[in-house]
């Protein structure tokens, strides 16, 4: 979260809390420790009360050059995380690479593909002994986590398809 902060912090349309919500639909109540953590690090400094006492932040030095050396790290760790930190991502990284940001959601894609796969798989182990409550609660767990897991790979797919259509018309 905190990259995906900085990130938006840089493009210069973003400098309060509001800001925030109003521009990418994020709740400042559930970004508070994550901005806490960019304040306390020195990536982001707190102004004055802007538009309506609304405090007004600022990406520092160390903040920048945080943002361009943390998104790679990121790339390998975020793979597996929810579809909104991927999605965060993706968006952090098309701001200065989009090549590698469309193979990091093929590479998502691929990678819920295949868990998607194996889910389906521990269903289809759990269906003679569906009768039993317990394994009937597995198994349910087991299906929506397999249907889940092939929509957003799926999803991941044809957005890393749309982005290379539509960014080599660039």
């Amino acid at each position: 979260m905190e990259l995906f902060l900085l990130a938006a912090l840089a493009t210069k349309r973003i400098r309060t809390l509001y800001d925030l919500k109003k521009e990418l639909g994020i709740s400042p109540g559930g970004i508070g420790p994550a901005f806490n953590r960019l304040l306390r690090d020195g990536l982001v400094q707190k102004g004055e009360g802007g538009v309506h006492g609304r405090k007004e932040f600022k990406m520092t030095e160390a903040g920048l050059s945080a943002l361009r050396k943390r998104w790679e790290w990121s790339l390998r760790e975020t793979r597996l995380a929810d579809l909104d930190a991927v999605l965060r991502l993706a968006w952090v990284v098309l701001r200065s690479n989009k090549p590698i940001a469309i193979q990091f959601l093929e590479d998502v894609a691929a990678l819920r593909s295949k868990a998607a796969e194996k889910r389906h798989a521990d269903a289809d182990q759990l269906l003679p002994g569906i009768s039993d409550s317990i394994v009937c609660y597995r198994w349910l767990q087991a299906m929506a986590d397999a249907q889940r897991l092939q929509a957003e790979g799926a999803a991941a797919k044809q957005i890393a398809t749309e982005l290379e259509k539509n960014l080599k018309a660039e």
